[in-house]
């Protein structure tokens, strides 16, 4: 109790005098305001505060409580307590910071500029936020403005924000020209300073955020401000510098201020604009951004904003409208005369239609490391967001490559196939008619299919032209004389109906295919290539490559023809042919044995003593009866042969068909199709990834919601 006595009557000392200095003014003493020389002339312009209010520091070193090991009691543990920072008031901050680094890392690209970027920014505000957790020092704020255009009226605002119509013109002829000697430069240092000396180097105990020469002004604005500040104006241009971006996006106070005759706000964030390229900004605006658009007329609510600018990240209550070169136009109207009326009427009505007022006022509050860190991680959200969008439509796009893919592995199939059969019969639809009857019209998509189309059937039909007559050629009496050639006869029409029409006729129509392969291998290829990063697969393009290199990736023409060779082959050899020639040789025999028959016959009823003529008779009846015996079995073996040959030119076009498709699938369009698969086993696992990042993110943009929603409603505290 003694030391906390002892520590009252010292406050007391050193507040009294203080308070008989204000007793009089009407001002509220209980909000301190840092006071600085000037400090005065800054609250007769702005009219916030009293001037005799200053902030009271008081540092108690060496007092006999620092030393007491005694039992504190209550009314002493509550400075302490308030002094001391709670380690825990920033741990939702930190770690919604930390699974947005974490999730940046799974969806960026990797070693791409915008995971640097949003790496360094979110490291940055963490590292920020956690040294204030640990240590109540007091950093100094950064504000940045950036005029995205020198038509945006940057400079004029900056002038117009730090000028003083009652400081020296020394001082705001400093101000007005602060950009001379830094030419070359593409930002300026502005710190407060209580006496203008010149360009001197930022301290270290500061949040400087670079080792070059800051401005020091002797300003009121910046001097009522509740922390300490350091105002940083960038050059305007339509490219920011990766370290001038990272410096706007870590700033405590991000200022935009744009001419929307100048630069569409279309333009200038991603989220408005479907070209990327095209926007000034390449991420969206931290909720903690101030707007600022160049306007005439100032006075208008939220309702007058263009819709376009909530869609730009930024809280919709930070979107002003100004106008700068009234606003400085403000100051140099009152600084001319300050005791004419006119004068005061042009500055208080300039001051409150240029929106200056509106943008002081919304600079007081400075937000805190943590309101900082909850609003870079909701522009991290949108970032991450967007991105999951462009990985979608990267999934889009690779998935309708791979119906593109199995379109024209279908239509490169659907040519081949026509190339040797034709067109495709469609069916007929008749106008309720039956076919029967007179008027009957068929409607179908196309004309119906000729036969002569089918290369197949025209071809086995000019063969069988060329081997039925050499079949019907060979009669019964014929053979007779030649019973041995038989066999080879049929031998030969067949080959010569082969080699002279069958092959001749298709291997045209199949000539086509290993130049149709090697078009839909370089397409697969190139195109399965430039599959975005994400996903492009090396062991997808190693396995095509594979089996373009495979012994049997080759595609020979004559390959679909090998069933039907083997049919006729079968037919020459072994098969119908062979029971034909050995058909004509029994067909001799017969008729032979038939013949001999007859005479036996006669000479053994001429010696039964029945007559000459009934022996005759006899032995003529027996030997007719063998040879219609024998001419009839050889009939039947040649219509055996006429019918594997029609089975065969059935068989024809099936075994054709099917060797066809599968040349065509094993080795025409094998990697297409297999290309085709792979992207899309690609697409369904990427998808899946997609959708748990997604459920994630979206988590995060609600832990970043509701802890900004806390620091909003929690103490303004560092």
């Amino acid at each position: 109790m003694y030391c906390w006595s002892l520590l009252q009557e010292r406050l007391d000392t050193r507040i009294a005098p203080w308070r008989k200095r204000s007793s009089g003014t009407g001002s509220n003493s209980e909000y301190p305001v840092r006071r600085k020389s000037s400090v005065s002339e800054a609250m007769k312009v702005s009219g916030t505060g009293s001037e005799s209010d200053p902030t009271i520091v008081v540092h108690v070193r060496n007092s006999p409580c620092a030393s007491s090991t005694s039992s504190a009691s209550p009314p002493s543990l509550a400075p302490l307590a308030a002094q001391r920072p709670n380690r825990l008031q920033h741990a939702r901050t930190l770690t919604a910071l930390y699974t947005a680094r974490e999730l940046i890392a799974r969806i960026l690209p990797p070693q791409s500029p915008e995971l640097s970027f949003w790496d360094d920014v979110l490291r940055e505000a963490s590292d920020e936020t956690s040294d204030s957790n640990l240590s109540s020092k007091e950093y100094r704020a950064t504000i940045v403005v950036y005029a995205v255009d020198e038509f945006s009226g940057g400079d004029a605002l900056v002038s117009a924000l730090l000028q003083d119509p009652f400081s020296p013109e020394v001082e705001n002829v400093r101000i007005s020209s602060r950009w001379e000697g830094h030419e070359q430069d593409t930002r300026l240092d502005i710190e407060y300073a209580s006496s203008s000396n010149g360009d001197t180097k930022s301290d270290s105990e500061g949040a400087s955020l670079s080792s070059s020469h800051a401005l020091r002004v002797s300003s009121s604005f910046l001097a009522s401000l509740p922390s300490p500040v350091q105002l940083i104006e960038l050059r305007p241009t339509r490219e920011l510098s990766e370290d001038n971006l990272r410096l706007l996006y870590t700033a405590r106070i991000p200022i935009i201020l744009l001419n929307p005759l100048t630069t569409p706000l279309m333009t200038l964030s991603p989220h408005t604009s479907s070209n990327r390229k095209a926007t000034v900004l390449p991420y969206p605006l931290p909720p903690h951004s101030l707007l600022l658009i160049t306007s005439p007329s100032t006075i208008s609510t939220s309702s007058s904003v263009p819709p376009t600018v909530f869609e730009l990240g930024v809280s919709p209550n930070r979107v002003l409208l100004v106008d700068p070169a009234r606003a400085l136009s403000s100051i140099r109207a009152l600084r001319a005369n300050r005791s004419d009326a006119l004068h005061i009427q042009h500055y208080s009505d300039d001051a409150l239609g240029s929106g200056l007022s509106m943008f002081r006022r919304h600079l007081q509050s400075v937000p805190t490391s943590s309101q900082k860190g909850d609003a870079l991680v909701s522009a991290a959200v949108g970032m991450l967001r967007s991105s999951l969008e462009s990985a979608e439509a990267e999934l889009r796009e690779a998935s309708s490559l791979a119906r593109t893919l199995r379109s024209e592995t279908a239509r490169e199939k659907e040519d081949a196939r026509r190339a040797v059969f034709g067109p495709a019969k469609e069916p007929v639809v008749l106008d309720g008619l039956t076919p029967s009857q007179p008027g009957s019209t068929a409607k179908t998509g196309r004309p119906p299919a000729d036969d002569n189309s089918n290369k197949v059937r025209a071809v086995m039909a000019s063969a069988d032209g060329a081997v039925r007559p050499v079949l019907d050629s060979l009669t019964w009496w014929r053979v007779l004389w030649a019973p041995d050639e038989v066999g080879w006869r049929m031998r030969q029409a067949v080959r010569d109906a082969w080699v002279g029409r069958i092959a001749s006729g298709l291997l045209p129509a199949l000539a086509a295919l290993p130049s149709t392969q090697t078009t839909t291998l370089a397409r697969a290829l190139s195109r399965t290539a430039a599959l975005p990063q994400a996903l492009r697969s090396p062991v997808l393009l190693n396995a095509l490559r594979q089996l373009a290199h495979a012994p049997s990736f080759a595609v020979d023409p004559r390959a679909p023809l090998a069933p039907l060779e083997r049919r006729l082959a079968r037919l020459l050899d072994a098969g119908p042919t062979a029971a034909l020639a050995r058909g004509a040789q029994v067909l001799l025999l017969r008729v032979a044995g038939s013949v001999g028959a007859g005479v036996g016959t006669g000479t053994g009823a001429l010696v039964l003593a029945h007559g000459v003529g009934e022996a005759a008779g006899a032995g003529l009846l027996v030997a007719a009866a063998g040879v219609r015996w024998a001419i009839g079995r050889w009939d039947k073996v040649r219509k055996g042969w006429r019918a594997d040959w029609g089975r065969v030119r059935e068989a024809a076009e099936r075994d054709v068909q099917a060797a066809l498709d599968e040349a065509l699938e094993k080795q025409v369009l094998i990697v297409p199709m297999q290309a085709a698969e792979g992207i899309e086993s690609i697409v369904v696992k990427r998808e899946d990834e997609i959708r748990q990042l997604r459920r994630e993110v979206d988590k995060l943009g609600a832990v970043a919601s509701d802890t900004q929603n806390l620091a909003d409603r929690g103490p303004n505290t560092n």
